[in-house]
């Protein structure tokens, strides 16, 4: 099972770790297994601890953030994300989850960090579409849409991407192109 797989990756994690007592990437990697069996506890301390080791590591403060952001405790995630990418500027998902983290009160910041992670990551679907739906939301419905038709266009558009399109496309008015968009994700999804 991945549950047993997963003990035996922690017991190696350990054994790396003691071995090289001066490297996060152990730690690192054993809070994420942590993690993946419901341990928060333990994947924190695990996060802590490599950050004692070098408090600007990328790896350790992302993965601390996205901890932090699951247990609700948002200023905190904030801060690891932060600094997950000042430490690594081309860490698409810290700006992607940090942008997230923002938009519920300071969504022209939360739209930088997402627009950021769009731009180092172009053809990741959920990115795209996460900033598309907080620009519509935030008024900027062309944008949206011209993020979107992009995604399209270069066959990068999963249902999620058809769908706000589509809704999109009811509030312009242009019910054509939305049928044929709520089509195109019908269609997705029955893969």
């Amino acid at each position: 099972t991945d549950r047993g797989e997963l003990r035996r990756a922690l017991k190696e994690y350990d054994v790396a770790a003691r071995l090289r007592p001066d490297t996060v990437l152990p730690l690192v990697n054993a809070a994420m297994a942590h993690a993946r069996l419901g341990e928060t506890g333990p994947a924190a301390a695990k996060l802590q601890r490599a950050l004692s080791l070098q408090p600007d590591d990328a790896a350790a403060n992302f993965n601390l953030g996205l901890l932090l952001a699951e247990q609700g405790m948002a200023p905190e995630a904030e801060a690891a994300l932060r600094k997950a990418l000042e430490s690594d500027p081309d860490l698409a998902g810290a700006a992607f989850n940090l942008g997230v983290l923002l938009a519920k009160d300071r969504l022209p910041e939360a739209l930088r960090f997402l627009r950021r992670a769009c731009a180092l990551r172009p053809g990741n679907g959920k990115y795209v579409y996460t900033l598309a739906f907080y620009l519509d939301r935030s008024g900027g419905a062309t944008e949206a849409c011209r993020l979107l038709q992009e995604a399209v266009e270069r066959n990068r558009a999963n249902a999620d991407i058809y769908l706000l399109l589509g809704e999109i496309y009811l509030k312009q008015g242009r019910d054509r192109a939305a049928r044929r968009a709520f089509e195109r994700a019908r269609v997705l999804q029955g893969r």
